[in-house]
């Protein structure tokens, strides 16, 4: 059993048979000093003050006690008023108890009444705030938060001892206990409450008043007691009413419909602000109740949007579309002050999260509706129209509805960029959510309508380069690679950082991408870089990678010819590709029991040709002996420091090892088999691969 779930009893019961002196407890395993945090509080409560003060620096033993609900251990230390001082804020570094004020602290739930009247008795004055920037908070009394837990018993005590019952926190709204109580639904607590005097139309930040908080917690039995008792009553009733149903259409999760209809019989008048609300929220039945009772949704707010601008479903779409296209046919399709069609919020809204179903439809529908004629359009800071955001979110049923709407003059239009000047292509290659499939189809679309693969983005930057922007399964990367080549796009445009796609596709190790670009006619002579380490060609970065099946295309006789294989990189370092291949194994931080079998390779002894290998960490192993046997490398040539691949494998195997390592000492050894670890699926016990050279 957990420590922390040990029963109160068996603590008090354990406690008392142990000796008096629990200070060795601390010294021992970090159980015993568990143990010690429970037993000290219970057996000696004055020790465990002492220890707070001497070793935690902070009330650490007291509040334990008091959220684990040992209350005889909690009385004997709230004893010691002078080391706890129950009134002062505790610090930001009490991060096991987020709560600044020991009142605070015994107002949560599950906590014993009988606690609170210990601090109490100590002094402490129950309207005491919490202001911002002493402690985890705000500025609620402890009144406040016993509210929000509905925590009955606590609250009674607070307000028996004097708590101000509408006292409000400045940070939280300028809200009461009552709204507390009445936003969870908390009845026991609203009647409290009203009983101790609390005003029931009180009012909040932007005349949020508790009925408005009970509407939020879609609770009719807190309405309906709120009302009882003069919520709404007076020269600003239609208001506060208004408020109450908004509180209601707000509501996350639920279903609201019994709370606004209920505000509705008490004279609520619905308006555009409350249907924008309930679409918002996508509260079905609720936006058809609105409906129903006269709420007019054919205005505009106050930043020019429509109620489409907030829908969130194809059915409450529908829904106000049969209201308002006789009257206001161009409501669907209408733009706000900033140029944002519904489409456009749809798509923005969204924009880090995938697409539901019925968020797909409704995009469709509104493109039907309108909404297509202005998907060319560009709004917001960065300039992407909702062409754009279909492109990226893959969704080729939004972008067909979109061309089949212009038609008429798609070319001229569909290669408008965004602010980093990119197309429609740049975003479909760049996006990583929805299906591989739908993205590829969106590839196809837009070149078929005739966007141009061969645009570039202001970091210079094609779709073919943008593809490899988002880590995705190779598998996927590969599809959109071939679909980009079969579009006609040049492989061999540089970016501003003259960065090829070739190079984005070796960084990620993207094999299979790698292998399509260099056949669709990637120049291999010219550096893939020249900004970034100039001079490496794209031999130097596969052998640097160990990307073996790279290496072997390239030392086929129909691309082997056209190489340098003994081209030196222009870096300080003038590595050829097989110190690329020696430097990237070295990196790897392998034993230099695996290194000695490097050196045999470029000594003469390589891995014969069909021995298999499985494993990653010895590619760059069979990319040096693949390079040597070719007799296209000088496995003499030096580096800037005039070391040999050779040399710069003995030099890290000896500034890895307590003795000198040379020539000699490789080859009379012999090659040592690294400690075999079996799997599963080794079913006779076969070599792993590693003793290559036995």
């Amino acid at each position: 059993m957990p420590l922390d779930n040990l029963p109160n009893e068996l603590i008090d019961h354990i406690a008392a048979h142990l000796e008096s002196d629990l200070t060795g407890l601390w010294s021992w395993s970090r159980t015993s000093k568990h143990f010690h945090s429970l037993l000290t509080p219970a057996r000696l409560p004055a020790a465990a003050a002492v220890h707070d003060e001497t070793v935690h620096r902070e009330p650490f033993h007291l509040m334990r006690a008091a959220r684990g609900g040992r209350t005889a251990a909690f009385k004997g230390m709230i004893k010691h008023v002078e080391r706890y001082k129950p009134m002062q804020c505790f610090p930001l570094s009490m991060w096991h108890f987020p709560e600044p004020l020991l009142l605070h602290l015994c107002a949560l739930p599950g906590v014993d009444p009988e606690m609170i009247k210990a601090v109490l008795d100590t002094g402490a004055f129950p309207v005491t705030e919490v202001r911002p920037g002493t402690a985890v908070g705000t500025s609620d009394t402890a009144l406040h938060k016993a509210a929000r837990q509905g925590n009955v018993a606590v609250m009674k005590v607070l307000i028996d001892a004097g708590a101000v019952v509408n006292t409000t926190n400045d940070e939280g709204m300028g809200m009461t206990p009552l709204h507390e109580a009445a936003v969870v639904a908390a009845l026991a607590a609203v009647d409290l409450l009203l009983m101790a005097g609390a005003d029931p139309a009180v009012d909040a930040y932007h005349g949020w008043t508790p009925l408005s908080a009970a509407a939020m917690g879609n609770s009719t039995d807190v309405v309906r007691q709120l009302v009882e008792t003069g919520a709404y009553d007076g020269e600003k009733r239609d208001s506060i009413l208004s408020n109450a149903l908004a509180g209601g259409c707000c509501r996350g999760d639920g279903d609201p419909i019994e709370v606004a209809r209920l505000l509705l019989e008490l004279g609520a008048i619905p308006s555009q602000v409350h249907l924008c609300l309930a679409c918002e929220k996508n509260h079905v039945n609720l936006v058809k109740l609105l409906l129903d009772a006269g709420a007019d949704p054919k205005g505009q707010d106050d930043k020019g949007q429509t109620v489409f601008h907030y829908v969130k479903s194809l059915e409450v779409a529908e829904m106000l579309y049969k209201v308002t296209c006789s009257t206001s046919p161009g409501l669907v399709s209408a733009a706000c002050d900033l140029g944002k069609t519904a489409l456009d919020k749809l798509y923005q809204e969204n924009y880090s999260n995938e697409f539901t179903e019925s968020e797909l439809q409704f995009a469709e529908w509104l493109v039907e509706h309108g909404c297509g004629k202005m998907a060319f359009e560009p709004n917001g800071y960065d300039r992407r129209n909702a062409l754009h955001y279909a492109a990226y979110y893959a969704h080729p049923s939004v972008i067909k509805r979109i061309l089949h709407v212009q038609v008429a003059e798609p070319s001229s239009l569909i290669n408008r960029t965004t602010m980093p000047k990119q197309t429609a292509l740049h975003m479909a290659a760049d996006g990583a959510s929805g299906d591989i499939g739908d993205r590829v189809e969106c590839i196809r679309l837009l070149v078929h309508h005739g966007c141009n693969a061969q645009m570039q983005d202001q970091s210079g930057n094609t779709a073919l380069h943008s593809a490899f922007t988002n880590l995705r399964a190779p598998a996927h990367t590969t599809l959109l690679t071939r679909c980009l080549i079969a579009a006609g796009i040049d492989v061999s445009v540089r970016s501003n950082l003259g960065e090829t796609a070739l190079l984005r596709a070796m960084k990620g190790r993207q094999t299979e991408s790698t292998l399509l670009l260099i056949d669709a006619g990637t120049d291999l002579s010219a550096p893939v870089s020249d900004a970034i380490d100039p001079g490496m060609t794209v031999l130097h970065h596969a052998a640097q990678k160990g990307m073996l099946e790279v290496v072997k295309r390239l030392l086929q006789p129909d691309l082997a010819d056209s190489i340098d294989f003994n081209a030196q990189t222009q870096s300080r370092h003038s590595y050829t590709a097989l110190h690329c291949a020696v430097e990237g194994h070295l990196r790897s931080g392998l034993p230099n029991d695996y290194y000695w079998g490097t050196a045999r390779i470029l000594l003469g002894q390589l891995i014969p040709e069909g021995d298999q290998n499985p494993r990653r960490v010895l590619e760059h192993d069979r990319v040096i002996s693949l390079l040597c046997a070719s007799g296209r490398v000088d496995t003499s040539a030096k580096n800037a420091e005039g070391l040999t691949p050779l040399d710069m494998v003995l030099h890290h195997c000896n500034r890895h090892s307590d003795e000198p390592v040379s020539i000699a000492t490789i080859l009379e050894a012999g090659l040592p088999k690294p400690k075999r670890q079996r799997h599963a699926d080794d079913s006779d016990g076969s070599d792993d691969g590693f003793g290559l050279f036995d």
